[in-house]
């Protein structure tokens, strides 16, 4: 039970992953009680589905649930969001009743990924009657009925033991983050995979899933497969939205670790199951991706039915689409880009992912639309047993569209990605622009320039405070418009229509005519300056109203320079760089398709190892001040932290632009009665 203050609160919109983990933050969405039951209960809430209710709402006058203009109340929201949020990354729930209470009032709350129900208040000590009734009602619910995944259980001593005694890694990077995921505080749980969730190397090939025969008879229990998880790698620090949890998993059945990720994703006909989209890829041999083992929706315990799915969104007036429970485990365990080693190694996996980008585009006709730091990962390469090297890999494909989804009008309206990697006209232009290409290269430029104001000495890297307002100036801002969407993107926009770089290097490669970061930086800023010169005439006319960390932690020589790791085509290597436009305005926009930028990082790469002027990566430059992304990957490692031992969670949290407050609400009255059927 949760008491709190009266007052009131201000909420945001949390309704999908695009809306509560975008790169966009909605305007506060309350949907008001109506004026009776009937109108406001939906179908959803029938008799078929018990749950908590109570009888109509009391006559006496009572005050309103937390609203949008007080500060308190704001407090109080956020408070009760963080707490469920705990109980929500500790356990595999689908949903969350809490009660509210405020002096003599209380309300009944259901939360789920979709939002917060709130029901209408009424006077416990005067109508007592009312809790009794909720209450008793909870206790006939069963687990699945209050939201437990039938799917996860409690793993037995002797498959603990047996995860517990894998000793095969590829790298010391998996065996730490194998280990701290058996960090004490952390029960080791067994999840149950339908055995046609998983996919083979003949379905990877030809893209289509095949109907696996069932040995048992038809009533009795399908074959799974198992695998166990302990602390998660990363995990969601928000009660709404796609609440991702990532585990660095242990397959029972064939005795290795794989990736094991968990999401709510949107019930809609644009958005695409992951797993689907990776055998799309694989069909057509795109190179640098994940290869996933398994995926599908998670079912209840009979395994009929299309998944676990949220509830919320049918109190909702504008009803957004629901959001079903899925899985999908990966046979690679990415590195964090932000782990790289040397400046060659960063610009290696960017090309790697650059590839895979443009071959699932060109081949595949998907596009990504989510270019970030936490997307491009570093995967090892191993020969003869000894790891030669790390190159890229692009995941994530959660947000893809295919290329004749991309003009329809769903997706005109909002914007996909993370709010620091959105290209600048996406985010000082909403709504004016589909996504397109030339979004997501632009991406991989802002991927780059974070990178180097992190992890290299720049001329802000001495002064933390000047530091600080820059990235904040650059990648952070944003303000509401009048319709409530985020705008912002300026200073962003400035240096892309200049065609400059954001910082300076300082020493490393900078001045030198020899490859390396400096002259990548420069040869890619006459190409987006080029871009924004084409671009100019589409923009509309006005805007919508609206010292060093640490010393270098690593040997900047490469782990083996006579092993190819990626191979660069001819066509590629012609060692050109881009000069800037001739003509004031061009034809035809640089970026409108890979072919250039790819060029330009083929250029730096395959040059000779020794020509290679490398630019020294130090101490994270942004530890001593708090981006708004470094600030939710710190709630989510801190949140662990408080209950076991040291969080491995380096990798912030996707698409969030609001803080763990932020959650779509909708009060509606009191549950009316229904017909109870209890046995026993």
């Amino acid at each position: 039970m949760k008491r709190g203050r009266a007052g009131k609160t201000g909420v945001r919109t949390g309704a999908t992953p695009d809306e509560a983990e975008s790169g966009r933050s909605g305007r506060a969405r309350v949907s008001t009680p109506s004026a009776t039951v009937s109108e406001s209960v939906p179908a959803a809430s029938s008799a078929s589905t018990p749950g908590p209710a109570a009888p109509g709402p009391s006559s006496t006058a009572a005050p309103s649930f937390l609203c949008l203009d007080n500060e308190g109340a704001r407090q109080t929201m956020g408070q009760m969001c963080q707490q469920v949020s705990k109980i929500l990354r500790r356990q595999f729930l689908s949903c969350l009743f809490t009660v509210f209470t405020c002096r003599d009032y209380a309300w009944l709350l259901y939360w789920d990924r979709a939002g917060l129900v709130v029901s209408k208040p009424f006077n416990f000590v005067q109508q007592p009657r009312l809790f009794h009734n909720f209450f008793y009602r909870f206790a006939c619910m069963t687990d699945m009925q209050r939201g437990f995944d039938p799917t996860v259980t409690r793993a037995t001593e002797k498959d603990v033991e047996l995860m517990r005694s894998h000793n095969k890694f590829d790298s010391d990077w998996h065996e730490a983050q194998f280990k701290a995921s058996l960090a004490p505080g952390w029960p080791i749980y067994e999840v149950s995979v339908p055995e046609e969730h998983m996919i083979s190397a003949d379905e990877l090939k030809t893209g289509v899933k095949a109907q696996r025969g069932v040995s048992q008879s038809d009533n009795g229990p399908k074959p799974e497969r198992k695998f166990l998880v302990g602390k998660p790698y990363f995990m969601s620090s928000s009660p709404t939205g796609g609440g991702t949890r990532g585990y660095i998993a242990y397959d029972v059945a064939e005795h290795r670790l794989v990736f094991f990720k968990e999401y709510w994703r949107v019930d809609a006909p644009t958005y695409h199951p992951e797993g689907e989209v990776y055998l799309e890829l694989h069909k057509h041999k795109v190179q640098y991706i994940a290869t996933p083992i398994a995926a599908g929706d998670v079912c209840d315990a009979t395994g009929e039915g299309h998944g676990r799915s949220t509830r919320a969104q049918d109190f909702f007036k504008d009803s957004p689409p629901k959001l079903i429970q899925y899985r999908i485990i990966l046979l690679e365990i990415g590195k964090p880009l932000t782990e790289y080693q040397t400046s060659r190694e960063l610009v290696r996996a960017t090309y790697c992912c650059l590839t895979a980008h443009q071959e699932a585009w060109e081949k595949a006709h998907v596009l990504h639309r989510d270019i970030s730091s936490g997307n491009l990962l570093l995967r090892c390469v191993i020969s003869d047993g000894r790891i030669v090297g790390w190159i890229g890999i692009l995941v994530d494909w959660g947000l893809c569209k295919y290329k004749d989804e991309l003009g329809m009008r769903s997706v005109l309206k909002t914007r996909s990605g993370t709010w620091q990697f959105i290209s600048a006209v996406l985010l000082a232009f909403p709504g004016h622009f589909a996504h397109a290409v030339w979004h997501d290269l632009e991406s991989f430029i802002h991927v780059l320039h974070w990178m180097c104001l992190r992890f290299h000495v720049t001329n802000y890297s001495k002064n933390t405070k000047q530091l600080h307002e820059h990235v904040s100036s650059v990648y952070d801002a944003s303000f509401p418009s009048p319709d409530g969407t985020s705008v912002g993107g300026e200073e962003k926009l400035t240096t892309m229509q200049a065609g400059t770089v954001p910082f300076k290097l300082v020493g490393g490669s900078a001045g030198r005519s020899t490859p390396g970061l400096h002259r990548l930086l420069a040869d890619l800023a006459v190409l987006y300056g080029s871009h924004y010169k084409w671009l100019e005439p589409q923009l509309p006319t006005s805007h919508p109203d609206v010292a060093l960390s640490v010393a270098p932690s690593v040997d900047p020589e490469e782990l083996d320079p006579e092993f190819d790791l990626v191979p660069i085509p001819a066509e590629e290597r012609t060692g050109q760089r881009p000069q800037p436009a001739a003509e004031e305005i061009p034809k035809d926009s640089v970026l409108k398709d890979h072919i250039q930028m790819k060029k330009t990082f083929a250029a730096a790469l395959s040059a000779d190892e020794g020509k290679w002027t490398p630019d020294a990566k130090i101490g994270d430059n942004f530890a001593h001040f708090k981006t708004p992304m470094y600030q939710q990957s710190m709630v989510s490692r801190e949140s662990v932290k408080r209950s076991a031992d040291n969080s491995v969670d380096d990798r912030p949290d996707k698409r969030i632009r609001s803080d763990t407050s932020s959650v779509s609400v909708s009060t509606t009255p009191l549950l009316g009665s229904i017909v109870e059927n209890v046995d026993g």
